[in-house]
């Protein structure tokens, strides 16, 4: 099923009018809607299905860091101050949409993309295809902007895909709204912190909690 609303069902490869051409209607896709999961609360209370099936409890990952005795630091502490924040999913909003395009050169993809990660997308594109890292080739092009928002895969492993099938060259240029819908965000993040401090201003002890949604 579509795990989220943007997320890639298919896609359409030919020359630019023929693909215009294509209706919603003309792909026979059926939709069902289902229930959206919201709220921190829901979505982490390990009673819904898996969106990966090898994460069980959907949360990708975890992390822990702790140095000395916080408590002991805070009970030292002149002045402690704390509170509670929630920040929203934030677009990046950059100049230029996603665009690329791969060949098949041999038994080797070239992909000409902009990205902030090539070698990443080299992995996850050998990933994705079956292939060896070594049989896959990252060029980035001018990023067109970035701000973290070309860290992950977009149409790298479409125009891979397509590219090797049709043993010929195939290119992708996003639409606004299409790279509204599917690319990733800045995460919407809950936190709590607790700082405390010297009457000279030198901190002593940090406390923090963020789950990013």
């Amino acid at each position: 099923h579509v795990r989220f609303r943007g997320e890639a069902v298919l896609a359409l490869v030919g020359d630019r009018e023929s693909v215009e051409s294509v209706t919603d209607d003309d792909l026979g896709l059926k939709w069902e809607a289902l229930e959206a999961v919201r709220g921190w609360e829901r979505a982490l209370s390990g009673k819904l299905e898996p969106v990966q099936s090898q994460i069980p409890d959907n949360i990708l990952a975890r992390g822990f860091l702790k140095k000395s005795d916080v408590e002991k630091a805070f009970s030292e502490s002149d002045i402690v101050v704390e509170g509670q924040w929630t920040t929203s999913a934030v677009e990046h909003g950059y100049i230029e949409p996603e665009a690329g395009y791969a060949r098949k050169i041999g038994q080797r993809l070239e992909i000409f993309v902009c990205t902030q990660t090539p070698y990443m997308d080299r992995d996850e594109v050998a990933q994705v295809m079956g292939l060896e890292p070594e049989q896959i080739r990252i060029i980035p092009s001018a990023v067109g902007g970035g701000f973290g928002g070309k860290l992950d895969l977009s149409l790298q492993p479409l125009v891979a895909i397509a590219a090797w099938i049709l043993e010929r060259p195939v290119r992708c240029i996003y639409t606004r709204p299409e790279s509204l819908s599917s690319s990733t965000k800045r995460h919407p993040v809950r936190m709590s912190a607790k700082a405390g401090c010297n009457r000279d201003g030198k901190l002593t002890a940090f406390e923090y909690h963020g789950d990013f949604n």
